[in-house]
This record gives structure tokens, C-alpha cells and sequence, in this order.
């Protein structure tokens, strides 16, 4: 009986250790993708999260967010031109989309 009390205490445990989340990100611009940065807001080192080759227009992945919080992210089409959005909140948005000249978290 005792064994039976303590297990949702230890999966409550194993849950709240679970401190990253995803989001998609969505390429519905004309225009292929060639680098995305992760940052967070609070400072530290921006995270290349770049696939192999560039994004195509209508391509998707996933964004790791490492943890909590509030997030910038930065994206770099093929002909060097960027465009970035800050205040990502790390597990509350779905998705990020990139359109041609905009970006949004919904």
C-alpha cells in the first residue's frame, strides 16, 4: 500500500523534471531558408538550429526550446537578408511563421 501512495508522487517528480518544449516553424515564404538562431532572451548562446541544406519554401521543423521562457528568433534567407521576433514564450506558442517580410508566433 505504501509502494502504491509514493507513485504518483514519483511520476509527478519525472514530469516537472521536463523543463524543454517544441514548437513548429513553417517556411510560407517564397524564399528558402539558409540559417535559423535561437536565443534566449536572457542572454547566453544562440542555438544554430539549421537543417543540413536550406528550408525550402513550404518546409516545416521543429523548435527545440531548451526550457521556460522568452525566446528570440532569427532567420536568414539564401540571399543574406534576415528578419528576427523576440518574445517568443517558450511552451505557449504552436508555431512560428515565416512569411515573405513577416514572422509571427501563434
Amino acid at each position: 500500500m505504501r509502494g502504491a501512495a509514493l507513485a504518483p508522487l514519483l511520476l509527478l517528480g519525472a514530469c516537472a523534471g521536463q523543463q524543454g518544449c517544441e514548437a513548429d516553424f513553417l517556411n510560407q515564404g517564397r524564399m528558402a531558408v539558409e540559417q535559423l538562431y535561437l536565443t534566449p532572451e536572457t542572454g547566453g548562446p544562440a542555438a544554430d538550429l539549421s537543417p543540413d541544406a536550406a528550408l525550402p519554401p513550404g518546409g516545416s521543423l521543429r523548435l527545440p526550446f531548451p526550457a521556460s521562457g522568452r525566446y528570440r528568433l532569427r532567420a536568414v534567407w539564401v540571399n543574406g537578408r534576415d528578419i528576427a521576433l523576440s518574445g517568443i514564450e517558450a511552451c505557449e506558442v504552436q508555431r512560428v511563421v515565416l512569411g515573405d517580410g513577416a514572422l509571427s508566433a501563434e
